[in-house]
C-alpha cells in the first residue's frame, strides 16, 4: 500500500478491529462508500459485523428524541397537574441523557481517530 492513510487505518483496523470500525460508522459519510473503504482494508468480518452496529445509534438517538417529543405534546390532556409537571421533567431528563451519551460516544470516537 502506497498511501500514508490508507496504512494507518489498516495499522488500526489490525489493532483495534471493532472499535475502529464501530467509530468509522459514525462518521457522516455515506453508507457504501465506507463499505468500499472497509472492503479494501485487512478487517475481518467478525469486526466488521461487530463494529457495524455503530450505524444504529444516531437514528435510534433520533427517534427516542421524537417518541419523547411526541410524549410531551400527549401531556397536555393529563388531569392532575403534578403528574404533568413530573412526567415532563422525566421525559426532558432522558432526552438530555440520551443526547449527552451520543455525544460522548461522538467524542470519543473523534480521539481514538
Amino acid at each position: 500500500m502506497k498511501n500514508k492513510k490508507v496504512r494507518i487505518l489498516n495499522h488500526a483496523l489490525k489493532e483495534k478491529g471493532w472499535r475502529v470500525v464501530f467509530m468509522l460508522r459514525l462518521v457522516p459519510v455515506p453508507y457504501s462508500m465506507m463499505c468500499y473503504l472497509l472492503g479494501t482494508t485487512s478487517v475481518s468480518v467478525k469486526n466488521y459485523l461487530i463494529g457495524s452496529t455503530g450505524i444504529f445509534c444516531f437514528p435510534l438517538l433520533y427517534c427516542y428524541s421524537g417518541v419523547c417529543l411526541r410524549e410531551l405534546a400527549s401531556f397536555e390532556d393529563m388531569e392532575h397537574p403534578n403528574a404533568r409537571s413530573h412526567a415532563i421533567g422525566l421525559m426532558c431528563v432522558e432526552l438530555f441523557l440520551a443526547i449527552g451519551v451520543g455525544s460522548y460516544i461522538a467524542y470519543k470516537a473523534k480521539l481514538e481517530l
